[in-house]
């Protein structure tokens, strides 16, 4: 049989001390009914149930239109005998909603319409769970989507931590105050994540929150992030010195190697083109550039065609796109996870043999746009120009109205480029390799 009781809810309080009151349903189940009320415990009768002292009439008078709703509702599924199947889920869906109605045939069904003098209004705090997924039905791009899903997994991962006893979808954001964000950034380092790896979840937390705020869902009065500053560390830098550089790209792989070593430097004659964006290039236009709107940014971008990259991307070639990774792969990230993992493993089998650190161990597609920005800084390129090629800086009207100097981006990748080819050290570098045709050792001067 279907019961309920009006509870102050002990499993989390506000970082004012104050609890909210709910109504406890049981029918199949449990559920809580929040009432949007605080209190302190010494302004809660326990007997009674009911509030005392300050605004103790107003509060009691809510809690009254509530109790009265839950019970009439719970006299018409009497009647109509359906008491005895129905679930606490679906009584508070109906309480939520407004009530109930009726059909044509005299059916309680849920009303469509919120009476105005239930306890909860607009303003109340929102499901934690069901605020998410209307973020997560809105957004377009995979990758975004992808981090928002692991925030809501690894947050109820941590509420069901710290709350055995209660079910993760009754959280709201009055419950997300700075303790429960500093006990939710404490639980992430236990579980090993980095700093950075949890500013990523932390981030997402935030903009949620405030994207609640925006929508009257979530109240200022107990944000978190006033309070908790999410830190950040920097990152090491991902740029190869000229002689790596050099000798990845004249390096003796396996054939099924070349490929990602191609990719690589095309990435790296593209001013470190995001392999989204890379991938889904359709043409080259008749002035001899690709043009695209970045992924990231969502801004028009044009590069020249030099001819290190028009040799790479004629080599691998697609039918609908101008390289055939999406053809072969289907999937950007895909490609990019078996970039990297080759990446890493190119020459590993040779200086296993000679007992060597392996010289790419440590590579990704990201470091051709990092290498690409750190020998253009040393060749003196001026640091907007550099700003201006890798794509950074926030979009702003400029942009529109402003036509950029294309031609001194075309001129800065043409001299990195240049440096590249024309490197020549004093004291060239003679590398061992070993090469498993002939069993014996070549030199190669890098």
């Amino acid at each position: 049989m279907a019961s309920f009781s009006i509870n102050l809810l002990h499993s989390r309080s506000r970082s004012d001390g104050k609890k909210q009151i709910v109504a406890n349903v049981s029918a199949h189940g449990n559920a809580l009914i929040r009432t949007g009320i605080f209190i302190l415990d010494t302004e809660w009768d326990t007997k009674k149930r009911a509030v005392t002292g300050k605004n103790a009439r107003i509060y009691n008078r809510a809690l009254d239109i509530l109790i009265g709703s839950i019970q009439t509702t719970f006299n018409m599924l009497f009647l109509q005998q359906k008491i005895k199947i129905i679930t606490a889920k679906e009584i508070k869906q109906i309480i939520e909603s407004g009530g109930y109605e009726y059909s044509e045939n005299n059916n309680l069904v849920v009303s469509t319409k919120r009476p105005k003098n239930l306890a909860m209004t607009d303003e109340d705090s929102a499901c934690f769970f069901d605020f998410i997924d209307e973020t997560l039905a809105r957004i377009n791009k995979k990758k975004t989507r992808e981090t928002y899903a692991g925030t809501k997994e690894k947050i109820r991962q941590f509420y069901e931590s710290e709350n055995p006893a209660d079910s993760a979808d009754e959280l709201t954001f009055d419950d997300i105050d700075v303790a429960f964000v500093k006990g939710f950034d404490s639980y992430m380092e236990k579980k090993g994540l980095a700093v950075n790896s949890r500013s990523i979840y932390l981030k997402k937390l935030r903009k949620l929150y405030n994207d609640a705020i925006d929508e009257n869902k979530a109240s200022l009065e107990v944000y978190p992030f006033r309070k908790f500053k999410i830190k950040i560390e920097d990152t090491k830098h991902r740029d190869m010195e000229i002689e790596d550089l050099i000798l990845l790209r004249d390096y003796a792989c396996k054939p099924h190697q070349q490929q990602y070593i191609d990719m690589f430097f095309l990435g790296f004659y593209l001013i470190g083109i995001n392999m989204i964006d890379l991938c889904n290039l359709t043409e080259i236009t008749k002035s001899g550039r690709v043009e695209f709107r970045r992924s990231k940014s969502g801004r028009i971008y044009s590069i020249k065609m030099e001819p290190e990259a028009l040799e790479v991307i004629n080599k691998y070639r697609g039918k609908k796109y101008l390289i055939d990774v999406m053809e072969r792969y289907g999937d950007y990230a895909n490609y990019l996870h078996m970039l990297n993992k080759n990446l890493k493993e190119i020459g590993a089998d040779k200086q296993e043999k000679k007992k060597q650190k392996q010289p790419f161990s440590h590579l990704s597609w990201y470091y051709a746009r990092h290498t690409w920005a750190t020998i253009a800084a040393e060749l003196d390129i001026p640091d907007d120009i550099i700003k201006m090629a890798l794509g950074h800086g926030k979009k702003t009207i400029t942009d529109i109205y402003i036509k950029r100097n294309q031609k001194k981006v075309d001129d800065a990748n043409r001299q990195v480029i240049d440096y590249l080819n024309n490197y020549k050290k004093e004291n060239q570098k003679i590398i061992n390799l070993w090469d498993d045709k002939e069993n014996q050792k070549i030199a190669i001067n890098a």
